[in-house]
């Protein structure tokens, strides 16, 4: 997924708002104790994780004081496998799997024009 799948994962913090967010360290932490939705009450790292320990307590202490449990978005993964690897070792868990998924909108739009539709044959 690379540096597309970066970006479109920043794009997406905005389909699911969170009441409170914070930016620390190039990470956004973001909490909204109304909807139990894991993507706006998730931590989104930054592109790269340079001290992941230091980096996770910060992130534990933030979700601590709001009285929920920490979750880490991990995704582009290939960016994050060390990052993924240091939670797994903590006692985090994979709990929803999400498939990304992105086209060309011209390309998208070409492909629908040539579909049959009722009473276009």
């Amino acid at each position: 997924m690379g540096f597309v799948g970066l970006e479109i994962e920043r794009a997406a913090v905005a389909t699911w708002p969170a009441s409170t967010v914070e930016r620390v360290d190039g990470w956004l932490y973001r909490c909204c104790g109304l909807l139990n939705r894991k993507r706006s009450n998730s931590a989104l790292p930054p592109a790269v994780v340079a001290d992941a320990a230091a980096a996770v307590e910060r992130l534990e202490e933030f979700y601590a004081v709001r009285g929920t449990k920490p979750i880490v978005q991990v995704s582009p993964l290939d960016r994050h496998a060390e990052l993924d690897a240091f939670l797994a070792a903590r006692g985090y868990r994979v709990v929803a799997p999400t498939a990304v998924m992105f086209a060309d909108c011209t390309r998208v739009l070409d492909d629908l024009a040539r579909l049959p539709l009722p009473g276009r044959l």
